[in-house]
């Protein structure tokens, strides 16, 4: 690793989100799913009279989704910009939407079992970083505007 990235990486790390923060980004983006999930259910079922087995399928894609396509596009969904932090790579750089896939599907399942231990697991951390942050080396970072107003 060269000097120059080896800086990097110290600042991407002295820049790490708390767990309250995160906790907060959470909220916000769970009422964000609920939004889109009883949307999509009263106006399809209720107003446009859908009611097939596939239409569910495609409101569980869509609520996953909107954890997946920012992530991996931006670093935040609409929870994590309203509490300026960044999903990262070690660099400091974007995810991407296949990390961002595994890292929200696949990760925050396996370590919301059992107990959510997994996620827990940030209180620990001295990175605050649960299981999925560790399997897909990720880190949570407060965005750069709130850094400089310190």
């Amino acid at each position: 690793m060269s000097k120059k990235q080896n800086l990097k990486n110290n600042k991407v790390e002295q820049n790490i989100a708390s767990v309250g923060r995160r906790f907060m980004a959470f909220i916000v983006d769970l009422f964000y799913i609920l939004l889109l999930y009883f949307g999509f259910n009263i106006v399809g079922k209720n107003v446009f009279e859908i009611d097939t087995e596939i239409f569910d399928y495609i409101i569980i894609v869509v609520c996953f989704s909107y954890l997946v396509i920012p992530t991996g596009l931006y670093g935040k969904t609409i929870g994590k910009w309203a509490l300026k932090i960044s999903v990262v790579n070690p660099e400091g750089n974007k995810i991407g939407i296949g990390a961002s896939f595994a890292r929200e599907i696949g990760g925050k399942i396996f370590s919301s079992i059992p107990f959510l231990i997994g996620v827990v697991w940030m209180v620990k951390d001295k990175k605050n970083r649960t299981w999925y942050d560790i399997f897909f080396e990720t880190l949570v970072i407060k965005d750069k505007s709130v850094e400089s107003k310190k």
